[in-house]
């Protein structure tokens, strides 16, 4: 994996403005096709940094911090998952990005289905990784105990990156944030992705689990699944080798 100094040097940072608010993001690589990486609930791309260098090699790669998270400004109403959704459609336009594919981890995936399912003619194709979906994500206390169980098996270096995230979100924007996802269930965007999607899990993960991944693809149109068996609910971080690997197999099957 490389450093991190090296993966911030690939993929230096850029702004534009989206519907008035400044938006960040990070761009690296020349490839012909383009993947957009979209974070997860309170986090900002930088968790996402693993694997997008090591698919510079490959593609354009992009990594957007949606508005509220990240070094993006922060709206004065917490937007809905749909109105994510939009405000990534519309940073697409501000950036020139015709076609891509999208890969979102978590409640990223929730982003991308948003995108997919509305504007069919931008996205190539979806990446979901650790798709959060299922029905025991919708219960607040169930979903904690989850995650704290899930976050033991994760490095302690992703914890420092996502505590310094949650405290730059706020308290206040995760809590409705994530109120807004458990009121968006997942699969009622999934049949709507008319593009051929590929539904990525870690076979340790604990908050997503394994019949929940299942259950996800075969809600798509054109879903194809894969696990990596060593990864938990973080493998863009964990193993970005492997799931860029996957992202590579996937485009190039989907072109």
């Amino acid at each position: 994996m490389k450093h991190k100094r090296e993966q911030l040097a690939s993929m230096p940072s850029h702004w534009v403005m989206v519907d008035g608010c400044r938006m960040h993001y990070r761009k690296g690589g020349s490839g012909r096709k383009s993947v957009v990486l979209v974070h997860g609930l309170t986090v900002s791309g930088n968790y996402l940094l693993p694997t997008a260098a090591a698919l510079t090699r490959d593609f354009t790669v992009y990594i957007p911090d949606l508005p509220g998270f990240g070094r993006s400004e922060k709206p004065r109403r917490v937007l809905t998952i749909a109105e994510l959704g939009e405000a990534l459609k519309v940073w697409m336009d501000a950036v020139g990005l015709e076609r891509a594919y999208l890969l979102g981890n978590s409640m990223g995936c929730h982003t991308v289905s948003v995108v997919a399912s509305r504007h069919p003619e931008l996205v190539a194709g979806a990446i979901l990784v650790s798709p959060l979906g299922d029905r025991g994500g919708r219960n607040t206390f169930r979903l904690v105990g989850r995650a704290l169980n899930d976050f033991v098996r994760e490095p302690p270096s992703s914890w420092a990156i996502m505590f310094r995230d949650f405290l730059k979100a706020g308290l206040r924007r995760t809590v409705l944030t994530l109120r807004h996802m458990q009121r968006s269930p997942l699969e009622t965007w999934l049949p709507q992705v008319q593009v051929p999607a590929l539904v990525v899990g870690g076979k340790h993960d604990r908050i997503v689990p394994m019949s929940a991944i299942g259950r996800a693809t075969a809600l798509l149109p054109q879903g194809q699944v894969a696990v990596i068996q060593e990864a938990a609910h973080v493998p863009n971080y964990t193993h970005p080798e492997q799931l860029a690997a996957l992202v590579r197999t996937f485009a190039a099957r989907s072109n």
